[in-house]
């Protein structure tokens, strides 16, 4: 990335990332097909380690420890190649992000129309909602965002409730 790129994306990225002192850090803008959030095409969790610790060798990968693919806090990212990302995948038994039967089909449509009747009333979900609801479910945040969000369990519209992408 050139450095008028990166100067944009570092303004696009503090102007957008929502700062916690405990926890994960929060993303305002757009995210990715698989969840991951996201400045001008680049993963934001890239930006964030750049800004922190300066240039990401070629050939690794921005990973995290708290395997939350919205989270850009700079303690919560390290780098590894491939191989180490699907090693600590498989560590955490990771990786069962399509077709996940971690949780049920009524749970992911009760989900949703909690969001959208929120999103309705608030016109965005409150801070924690996903926190709360893994906590609810026993399931991560990660996982509630991407069903709550049709990045996994695609039902379709009809089945689920007139929920917003």
């Amino acid at each position: 990335m050139s450095r008028l790129e990166f100067k944009h994306c570092y303004h696009l990225f503090y102007k957008n990332v929502i700062r916690h002192a405990k926890g994960c850090w929060g993303w305002r803008r757009s995210c990715s097909r698989n969840g991951y959030a996201c400045v001008l095409g680049v993963k934001a969790s890239r930006v964030s380690y750049e800004i922190q610790f300066g240039p990401i060798p070629k050939g690794l990968c921005v990973l995290h420890t708290c395997d939350n693919p919205i989270c850009t806090k700079p303690k919560h990212l390290w780098l590894g190649t491939v191989a180490d990302n699907n090693i600590d995948r498989a560590k955490k038994s990771r990786g069962k992000v399509r077709g996940s039967t971690e949780l049920s089909r009524e749970q992911v449509l009760q989900m949703r129309r909690i969001a959208s009747n929120l999103k309705r009333n608030e016109r965005k979900l409150p801070w924690g909602f996903y926190t709360r609801m893994g906590e609810r479910y026993g399931v991560d945040e990660a996982t509630i965002w991407q069903a709550v969000n049709f990045v996994t369990y695609r039902y379709s519209a009809k089945d689920s409730c007139q929920c917003s992408r």
